[in-house]
């Protein structure tokens, strides 16, 4: 039923200073938390990313661990190196991210975070050529990310495709954006039906995830807070969301980023804020 009573407040931490709130009426069926008690966010289930919550962790991975000096790489096939399974592309991309690890380690430079998508569906679910999206930040060039992406025996120089690093742009929302581009496009792999008309290289084993990471990833975690705020303030939140001095004034020492609401006939109306946490 939705809430009548207490407004809860759901705090994601994503890291690199970004966090997202989620204001809403706390339900006669939500679990009591303790007040400042971490969380952690678990990895969703449904591992598609088409469903909301897991395209929403994803974006949040990309926010707590990349600014906009590091490097988005996108990754091709040439005809002779190109995977038969999608086993394979998954293998490809995790060689890569385990030879960069490497380059850091021997250059004496801290490990780096890597986190890649495969991407072989166009726009309107139709399977097109395989290839990666990466991002990575680490020491190395640019010239070197991309000289990384070949395989065992290969002379130097050679590549297993096109490869191209670029620095993430610094502008307003350059991160999220990124985020939502390399994950955009829908994957008839997660459809049953449609998956057994598809090849090997399109074909997705069921639960298996189309991104893969360094093991070193800030992960999301969450804190609640039950008693911060009443239901009149609630009701002023709804009436001023999309006010950003509003926003940073409640929250102080955080930069507006954007500010959505959304009704549902369960649980009723929840604010989704986003702010970036200032640096002196």
């Amino acid at each position: 039923m939705p809430g009548t009573g207490n407004i809860r407040e759901k705090w994601v931490h994503c890291g690199n200073g970004y966090n997202e709130f989620y204001i809403y009426a706390k339900s006669d069926t939500d679990p009591p938390t303790k007040r400042n008690k971490h969380y952690r966010e678990s990895r969703p289930a449904q591992q598609n990313l088409n469903d909301k919550y897991a395209r929403r962790y994803f974006i949040r991975l990309v926010y707590g661990n990349f600014y906009w000096k590091d490097y988005h790489i996108s990754a091709t096939y040439d005809e002779e190196n190109l995977p038969k399974t999608w086993e394979q592309a998954v293998r490809d991309g995790a060689n890569y991210i385990k030879r960069i690890a490497r380059r850091c380690k021997k250059l004496g430079l801290p490990p780096p975070k890597c986190l890649g998508i495969i991407e072989c569906y166009d726009k309107i679910g139709k399977p097109c050529r395989v290839h990666h999206h990466i991002l990575v930040s680490c020491g190395l060039t640019r010239e070197e990310l991309e000289s990384l992406w070949h395989k065992k025996g290969m002379k130097k120089g050679e590549t297993i495709g096109f490869v191209n690093a670029d620095r993430i742009r610094n502008s307003k929302d350059s991160i999220e954006r990124l985020a939502r581009y390399i994950s955009k496009y829908p994957d008839k792999a997660d459809d049953i039906e449609d998956a057994q008309e598809l090849d090997e290289l399109h074909r997705r084993p069921r639960g298996r995830r189309r991104w893969y990471s360094s093991g070193d990833l800030i992960r999301p975690f969450e804190t609640y807070a039950d008693t911060k705020y009443k239901p009149r303030e609630f009701g002023k939140m709804l009436d001023r969301y999309r006010d950003r001095d509003f926003w940073e004034e409640t929250y102080p020492g955080y930069q507006y980023i954007g500010c959505t609401r959304e009704h549902s006939d369960l649980s009723g109306w929840c604010i989704c804020l986003k702010m970036q946490k200032m640096t002196c």
